[in-house]
C-alpha cells in the first residue's frame, strides 16, 4: 500500500520534470534543485 501511494505521485513528478528538462533546462534545474 505505502509503496503504491508513493510511486504514483513520484512518477507524475518525474514526468513533469522530464517535460521541463525538454523545454528549458534553466527553470527545471532551479525548480527541482
Amino acid at each position: 500500500k505505502g509503496v503504491g501511494n508513493f510511486t504514483a505521485p513520484f512518477l507524475i513528478l518525474l514526468k513533469f520534470y522530464r517535460l521541463e528538462m525538454a523545454n528549458t533546462t534553466g527553470p527545471a534545474v532551479g525548480h527541482f534543485g
